[in-house]
């Protein structure tokens, strides 16, 4: 149903809601606990289940450096692996080897998401979006931030106005997808949102 790629480690999602992953484990990455969470010199080559996920039937996966964030069918947001710069959605561990909820969006049914090497980001059933990790490049798009990182999810202001579809992030910059067919985008040094220009297009 879905694949995805990092630089160390893989996933897919299968049609019946079961996430695979494969590659490194270094950090947790994998989800897999039979691998130790500070053992990366065997990889695992042959894709296994995530079995920490229990019953849970997975609809999307996003993978990074060194994370892994997955929604259930349901929309329930989990995430697992290094928590450098908060990029798992809560303070601590500093790595967690099997999926965990995010506690601040226990409760809010998630539709998208994305992972980068330093931050992470979720849209909302209600077209919110919510980032979090590394600021350091505005790519959280929060303006006036207090420190250079943010642990704990926090909805976007400046795009309260706004309905979201997906995100989408990469290490310097998130990009957005509104119900209008907009593209917005922030980062690079500015948390301020800008409209991306597509010549000749109308609509996305």
């Amino acid at each position: 149903v879905q694949i995805a790629a990092a630089k160390y480690h893989s996933a897919a999602v299968t049609g019946d809601g079961e996430l695979l992953t494969w590659g490194f484990g270094l950090g947790g990455r994998l989800g897999h606990p039979e691998h130790h969470i500070h053992s990366g010199e065997r990889a695992v080559i042959q894709p296994q289940p995530v079995t920490a996920l229990g019953r849970r039937q997975v609809a999307m996966v996003a993978v990074a450096k060194h994370h892994c964030l997955c929604v259930t069918t349901s929309g329930e947001l989990l995430s697992w692996g290094s928590n450098r710069e908060g990029v798992l959605g809560y303070p601590k561990p500093e790595s967690q080897a099997t999926p965990r909820a995010v506690p601040s969006l226990r409760g809010t049914r998630i539709v998208s998401v994305a992972a980068a090497s330093r931050h992470s980001a979720a849209v909302s059933h209600t077209g919110a979006l919510f980032t979090w990790g590394s600021n350091e490049f505005g790519q959280l798009g929060h303006v006036g931030l207090d420190g250079p990182s943010l642990a704990t999810p926090r909805s976007v202001d400046a795009l309260k106005n706004r309905r979201l579809q997906q995100v989408a992030a990469a290490e310097r910059h998130t990009v957005v997808l509104t119900s209008d067919g907009d593209i917005l985008q922030w980062g690079h040094g500015s948390p301020v949102v800008r409209r991306v220009a597509l010549a000749g297009v109308r609509d996305v």
